[in-house]
């Protein structure tokens, strides 16, 4: 097997190399779909390194079987890199900078053709204090749960749907009616039985039909960065830990380079371990103030995806939450309304979740104060609306004191009815209770979650007021609790 000629598989075979005492085996999920030809092509598949051992390669099995669709699923030791690439893209040759193979699923012989792309996968942004991250960040890692930088490759095609070749309504059509299993799209199978969401694959890797997935464990937990030192604590796997460093790259507050030093393991102090990792912290101080630093990791002589790219800026503070202060010292009239205790208890809790929507930096409406406005729509209403800054998105949040069960459907329906006339905008219905999620029914949370609603329960309420009360950088906490929502109670 010659992958000499694609520098894409070069790069990751490097970093391969360092890293490989890290991880134990690998999940290879294929999905594969029945083309207008009467064979079977590769619509998606991933393989995704781990650290869970295994005494021996599970044999391929499916996961799910129907006319025109199937999921297979084997585990596999890591050994060396010739072997695991083998077991993934089977035999193969180098045409022009792209692998052409075969590849054997269970009982089926698969063909393809692709063009191998490295590609860097982000890790969750570290909290950083005094200082903030340059640029923008835009969760979620692609795979569930994959919070860890993580190197891996495509496998992609030009053109995907005219490289498969197959009839999708046909097939959709055929799992809509599966008699025990029924599935509304190919992209809804993936997402029950793959670890990537259906947006990854509409929109992300739309071109991809296999992805590898290498999580590099290591990822910075906490940056500070002031005028003159910068403090940083990592995880890193411990058998990493022997063979990391970071290199800091300055440049002073007159813009001008300073030249970089690379911190060894030697200047790294262990504050504790968890689980498989250790827990650094480091830190180093500067002659001369620091507007810019980039921040590369390296494990050995290979650079890893987990730099980051810091610029050092005063402090702003919150100047909500101090307006808001001087009349309510420490929030304790607004945390009293969020547990339903004000004299007016429902329209306490509606006023409390408006105002701390907004001391969370969310510009908001508070249309349900308006009475009478809406109600010539038969259909209820909603009580706030919530727009994070610069986004093209809207929360549409109805407040609650007493049980949501009768609330779901209806702002689920009201949101619907809305985005037939706002367009082109994401709105996402929420459900603002002044319950705590321990007295809100499981099933309840379950059912909300699978149909898109995002329940503010008490606790979640006062999570948000107390993360917002210092330094201002806005945080979309919504979209955040959303995701974590999603990953809960949507893809398990």
């Amino acid at each position: 097997m010659d992958i000499s000629g694609i520098r894409a598989i070069q790069e990751f075979q490097k970093v391969f190399n360092c890293c490989r005492q890290s991880w134990a085996s690998f999940i290879l999920r294929t999905m594969l779909v029945k083309t207008k030809e009467n064979s079977w092509k590769i619509y998606y598949g991933e393989a995704i390194f781990q650290r869970k051992r295994v005494n021996k390669t599970a044999q391929t099995y499916p996961l799910f079987e129907s006319q025109n669709v199937k999921v297979f699923e084997a585990v596999h030791r890591v050994d060396d890199f010739e072997h695991i690439w083998s077991l993934i893209v089977g035999k193969n040759q180098v045409q022009e900078n792209q692998l052409e193979g075969k590849i054997q699923i269970g009982d089926i012989a698969v063909e393809y053709k692709a063009t191998p792309q490295l590609v860097d996968q982000t890790a969750p942004k570290p909290k950083i204090t005094k200082g903030y991250m340059s640029g923008f960040f835009e969760p979620p890692p692609i795979v569930e749960g994959l919070n860890w930088p993580a190197l891996g490759i495509d496998l992609g095609v030009e053109n995907k749907n005219n490289y498969l070749n197959i009839d999708k309504e046909a097939i959709e059509r055929e799992l809509r009616t599966h008699p025990s299993i029924p599935f509304m799209s190919l992209e809804a199978v993936a997402d029950c039985y793959m670890d990537t969401s259906p947006r990854a694959i509409q929109h992300i890797r739309k071109n991809a039909i296999f992805c590898i997935f290498a999580p590099v464990y290591f990822r910075y937990e906490e940056v500070a960065l002031s005028q003159k030192t910068i403090n940083f604590t990592v995880r890193v796997d411990k058998k990493l830990t022997e063979n990391i460093s970071i290199a800091l790259m300055p440049t002073s507050m007159k813009r001008r380079t300073r030249k970089g030093l690379r911190l060894s393991k030697e200047e790294f102090k262990i504050s504790g371990y968890e689980d498989a990792d250790s827990i650094l912290q480091a830190s180093r101080s500067f002659n001369k103030e620091i507007l810019y630093m980039s921040i590369l990791s390296f494990i050995g002589k290979s650079i890893i995806p987990a730099s980051i790219h810091l610029l050092y800026s005063e402090p702003i503070p919150n100047l909500r939450a101090k307006v808001h202060q001087y009349w309510d010292p420490q929030n304790q009239w607004l945390i009293k309304f969020l547990q339903g205790q004000g004299k007016n208890p429902q329209d306490d809790f509606e006023y409390a979740v408006s105002a701390v929507l907004h001391i969370a930096g969310y510009q908001t409406e508070h249309i349900g104060q308006l009475g009478g406005l809406l109600s010539r729509y038969r259909y209820g209403e909603i009580d706030i609306f919530a727009f994070p800054p610069g986004k093209n998105r809207i929360y549409a949040v109805e407040c609650t004191t007493g049980p949501i069960e009768d609330k779901v459907t209806e702002v689920k329906n009201i949101t619907a009815r809305m985005r037939t006339q706002i367009e082109k905008c994401h709105i996402t219905p929420v459900i603002a209770t002044s319950l705590t999620k321990n007295e809100i029914p499981p099933d309840t949370l379950k059912e909300a979650g699978k149909k898109g609603v995002l329940v503010l329960h008490q606790n979640l309420l006062i999570e948000m007021l107390e993360k917002t009360q210092g330094d201002i950088q806005f945080v979309d906490f919504l979209e955040n609790i959303a995701r974590k929502s999603y990953l809960e109670y949507r893809v398990h």
